[in-house]
């Protein structure tokens, strides 16, 4: 069978690359207070008051104390 000719778009098996061939998609990325403080431009006790008033993006705390935001909790 002849092979077709490559859009460029294919993944390592032959299908589309992206978010609906990943186990995981982009929006499930956990992402450090860090890096949401980065990508808000707010100050860590901006984001303390946020959580305190519940108008922050829902916050995963990890077994170890550290805690997480899902990207598509930030987005929303």
């Amino acid at each position: 069978m002849p092979r077709r000719p490559s859009s460029g778009l294919e993944g390592p098996r032959g299908g589309l690359s992206g978010a609906g061939n990943q186990a995981s998609s982009p929006r499930d990325t956990l992402l450090t207070i860090a890096e949401v403080l980065t990508e808000l431009q707010v100050a860590r006790s901006t984001f303390d008051t946020w959580r305190s008033l519940g108008s922050a993006p829902e916050c995963i705390e990890l077994p170890n104390g550290q805690i997480r935001v899902r990207r598509s909790a930030l987005e929303d």
